[in-house]
Order: C-alpha cells, then sequence, then structure tokens
C-alpha cells in the first residue's frame, strides 16, 4: 500500500493548541484551492513533522495526479508505503480533543475504569448480556491479535487526568476481506462527536487493510449506534440490513475512492 501524504512543519515542542493551529492552516490553504477531506488523519514522522494522510493506493501509479496536483497547489507531498506512527489527535463536532492509539497490555486499568462507568445498558448493548468487568474479560480486551482485530482508544487529557472516552474495535474476517465493527462511547461523551471519530478511523485503518467494507450487528434498542452507522451511509458506505430477533445485522460495503471530494478548479 501506497500512502500519500502533505507534509507539515514540526510539531517538535508544541503544545496541543499550538499542534492544532498548524493543523487548521492546512485546512484552510485545502479549502481555499477548493478540497474538503470528509476526514483528517493527521500523523507524525520520525522528525515530528506535521503529517496529512491524503490517500492510500494499492499502486504508486495511482497517486501521480493526486500528487501533481497538490504540489501545484504549493503543498510539499511525500509518499510512504508504510504509515508513521499509530496516534492520531482529533476535535470532535463538540469541541473535544481526543487521541485515538491502539490499545496496549498496559491499559487494563484504563479499561477497568472505562467499563466500571459504563451503564448496565451499556454493557448489555456491547455484549448482548449482563456481565461484569472482571479481571479475565480486562485480559481478553487488552490481549489484542492485531492480525485478526483492530482495538483503538479514545482518549481524553493526559497524566493521570487520562481516561477513555469511547473504544472502537473491528474483528476482521479474512474471507469475507470485511470487519465487524464494534464502538462504545462513556455516558458523558455520548452524542459528542467521539463515535463517528472512532468510526472513521476505524474505516481509515480498515481501507488501508485493503478490506472491502464492514458489518455490524446491533440491537433494535440501540438507536444510537443505529444512528451512528446510519450517518456515513451514502458517504463512506451502503448498507444492506436485515432484521432478525430485534437484531439489526448490517453489511455496509465500502464506496469507491479515497473518501476525499477530488481537487476542485479554483474561481477565477
Amino acid at each position: 500500500m501506497y500512502y500519500v501524504l502533505i507534509q507539515g512543519p514540526s510539531y517538535r515542542q508544541l503544545d496541543f493548541e499550538a499542534r492544532e493551529q498548524v493543523r487548521e492552516e492546512i485546512r484552510e490553504n485545502l479549502e481555499a484551492n477548493g478540497i474538503r477531506f470528509l476526514q483528517y488523519d493527521w500523523v507524525w514522522d520520525e522528525e515530528d513533522r506535521c503529517l496529512l494522510l491524503v490517500g492510500q493506493y494499492e499502486k504508486e501509479e495511482g497517486a501521480r495526479y493526486w500528487i501533481g496536483a497538490l504540489e501545484s497547489m504549493g503543498f510539499t507531498v511525500m509518499v510512504r508505503n508504510q504509515l508513521p506512527g499509530d496516534e492520531t489527535e482529533r476535535t470532535t463536532r463538540a469541541g473535544i480533543k481526543i487521541l485515538l492509539r491502539p490499545v496496549r497490555r498496559e491499559d487494563k486499568d484504563l479499561l477497568r475504569s472505562f467499563a466500571e462507568s459504563l451503564s448496565e445498558e451499556d454493557l448489555y448493548f456491547r455484549f448482548f448480556r449482563r456481565i461484569e468487568p472482571d479481571d479475565d474479560l480486562l485480559e481478553r480486551l487488552v490481549a489484542v491479535d492485531t492480525s485478526h482485530q483492530t482495538a483503538v482508544l479514545a482518549l481524553v487529557g493526559s497524566g493521570k487526568a487520562e481516561r477513555i472516552a469511547g473504544v472502537g474495535r473491528s474483528f476482521i474476517d479474512p474471507e469475507k476481506a470485511t470487519a465487524e465493527v464494534v464502538i462504545t462511547v462513556g455516558e458523558d461523551y455520548q452524542q459528542k462527536g467521539i463515535g463517528r471519530e472512532l468510526l472513521l478511523h476505524l474505516i481509515s485503518l480498515a481501507r488501508g487493510r485493503g478490506l472491502k467494507g464492514l458489518t455490524a450487528q446491533v440491537l433494535a434498542d440501540n438507536t444510537s449506534m443505529v444512528r451512528l452507522l446510519r450517518s456515513l451511509e451514502g458517504i463512506e458506505y451502503d448498507i444492506h440490513r436485515r432484521v432478525d430477533a430485534g437484531v439489526f445485522y448490517l453489511d455496509m460495503p465500502f464506496i469507491g475512492g479515497s473518501g476525499v471530494e477530488q481537487p476542485k478548479s479554483k474561481c477565477s
């Protein structure tokens, strides 16, 4: 896989607010040239330079048009066959700053606190049964086999104040080249755009692995999750649905393309 990235200035010694200003300037420059992305995936390289993922292609020649168009607008563009880093910072539509990163073995206590903060209903929506977040369950949640599963935390705060606002997972079916997606958002952070950021991030990771789409099993009473998945219908994927015994079974094949609007001509 080949990744096309716009290169920005260094993040080194910048706090979150200053990093957000760097990203905002890149966004404004893109929009000034008639380009608006559905989502903005930010990473940084070994030299702490700000990088924006703008496309991913199976063959390098497929990226040539995009590279030429962006360079003609004055952007510095690079192509890599592997994305640097595994963390990305986002600001939700409600203005909440979050860090998205993979689940790690040392996250057991963070996940314990998150699980204990969830209502019985939220736990039931996640596991389809009544459960207690005991050590055995937490051990399974941090033991992620990355060849078959993607697990992402949405974190708020930093240091001792860091906590989980939401968790997104996708379980890969290699035969069908799809991934079943599950998203849980903490009660204090629901309806604030965190679920959407997790879903968009899981979609980006799934596309990067060459998967053809997502699937989901959602209890009919879980209207928030149904609404979240439907919010990207016709944008990121189509939805084929059926319902059985109070459960929605959703097949969501990806719509072709990189999920961005192609460059438009500037008005004279």
